[in-house]
């Protein structure tokens, strides 16, 4: 499957723990290895719907990490950021700092 790997991807990538980075890297891997019409039976995968928003998908990388995508066009997966569990509980609870 084709990944586009966002740059918020990236500068997450540098702020990880070099274990952690491996393992979101290992995990894109295995994306970008995954047939497109199966990939979500594959992963661990939460589909989340926004009001208004193209749906987005959550992968769990470890228990402490998730890649956020969503599709793109031509089988195409768009690699949106990586979060922590705890970040994208309290952004799903509505508690994030404003």
């Amino acid at each position: 499957m084709r990944l586009i790997i966002e740059e918020r991807v990236e500068h997450s990538l540098r702020y990880l723990r070099p274990t952690e980075s491996a393992k979101v890297m290992h995990t894109l891997g295995e994306l970008e290895r995954a047939d497109f019409a199966h990939w979500r039976e594959k992963f661990k995968v939460v589909k989340s719907q926004t009001a208004g928003v193209q749906p987005f998908f959550v992968i769990r990388v470890n228990p402490r990490l998730r890649i956020i995508c969503r599709y793109g066009e031509n089988e195409t997966l768009i690699i949106e950021d990586i979060v922590t569990h705890e970040g994208l509980e309290k952004f799903a609870s509505g508690k994030q700092r404003r």
